[in-house]
């Protein structure tokens, strides 16, 4: 038992770190290669990142059907053939689509943990292997950070200001080849991932909590905690990431305020996704069934006085609309008046 629990630590140390230090070898600034790595991306066809991109969507669709459908070792190829793809169109897509590209490359070191786990370590306990993720994650997490921040007091040579980009990062920004949001991602990718990877570490806490409860009782009500903790911990972090964007608009600086709203949608998105992964569909439904909270807003929205207030607020300016723009085309005298927005 104690060579399993070591193995264990080992295993996600490595399989956090590794991927983690390839990621910031190759898509941030602190890492004197990553410039020569964009500008080869650069020079790839447009249409290969996109091809890769559509293959890997259907690789992501099918693999939910194949769980069932497929028997093991198929399945695995499947799910490899699918990384893989992941892998190669987010760093290609990484220029034009900087925001979503990086959080899937971060998470690429968690999902080949999984299949380790599925495939090779089963015998090592749940408990074991859940608290090993979470303090790789974590040591990560805070590696990545004390990286950035060492880089930012120490600098390099030409730096003026604290936010400044190597000479090799401007004069690419500066020739057009690269936008500002591509180099902003590149100089705040080490953060990013941190705090990326300490949101894993909450959600691995979180279970590794609940399978350390015993009884039924114990798990449900700690179900209905841990699902308002971790939303209102996601609210936060995108609340400020969206305020932080919003007030770092100007006329150099691109507008980021839609990707970050983008990014908190696909975090609910894959919340959701492990809370029934990892609770069962049975369990979520009963805890919120039992929620008072939940039970509140069912009852308010099944209200009349809710039913009238959205008919007021949707269907009286319509017609109040349609009246207006009726009258307007008869005062016109044109029988089939265009709408104003037809081209």
């Amino acid at each position: 038992m104690k060579q399993l629990e070591v193995t264990a630590y080992v295993v996600t140390a490595l399989g956090t770190a590794i991927p983690l230090w390839i990621v910031l070898s190759a898509f941030s600034q602190i890492s004197p290669h990553s410039a020569k790595l964009v500008v080869h991306i650069l020079d790839v066809p447009p249409l290969v990142p996109r091809v890769l991109f559509v293959l890997s969507g259907i690789g992501a669709a099918a693999l939910p059907n194949a769980a069932w459908t497929l028997q093991g070792r198929l399945y695995w190829a499947l799910w490899s053939v699918t990384l893989t793809l992941v892998v190669c169109s987010a760093t290609l897509l990484s220029p034009s689509k900087p925001c979503l590209t990086m959080p899937c490359l971060t998470i690429v070191g968690p999902a080949l943990l999984y299949a380790l786990r599925e495939l090779v370590l089963k015998e090592i306990d749940s408990v074991v292997w859940c608290r090993a993720q979470c303090m790789a994650t974590a040591g990560a997490s805070s590696l990545s950070m004390l990286a950035w921040i060492t880089w930012i007091a120490v600098g390099f040579p030409g730096r003026e200001r604290w936010f400044d980009w190597p000479p090799e990062f401007g004069d690419l920004y500066l020739q057009g080849r690269i936008s500002w949001k591509f180099s902003f991602i590149l100089w705040s990718s080490a953060p990013g991932c941190s705090v990326l990877l300490a949101l894993l570490a909450v959600v691995y806490w979180v279970r590794l909590t609940y399978l350390s409860l015993h009884t039924e009782d114990d798990r449900n009500a700690f179900i209905g905690t841990s699902v308002k903790q971790l939303l209102g911990c996601l609210v936060a972090v995108a609340m400020t990431v969206w305020i932080g964007a919003s007030l770092s608009i100007t006329a150099e600086r691109e507008d980021m305020r839609d990707e970050t709203i983008f990014m908190a949608c696909m975090a609910f998105l894959g919340l959701g996704l492990w809370m029934r992964r990892t609770y069962g569909e049975k369990a979520v439904f009963a805890v919120v069934g039992q929620s008072s909270a939940a039970n509140e807003a069912l009852a308010i929205l099944e209200s009349s006085w809710v039913k009238a207030f959205i008919l007021m607020v949707g269907a009286v300016p319509l017609l109040v609309y349609a009246a207006t723009y009726g009258f307007y085309s008869r005062l016109r005298g044109s029988p089939q008046p265009r709408p104003p927005f037809e081209t």
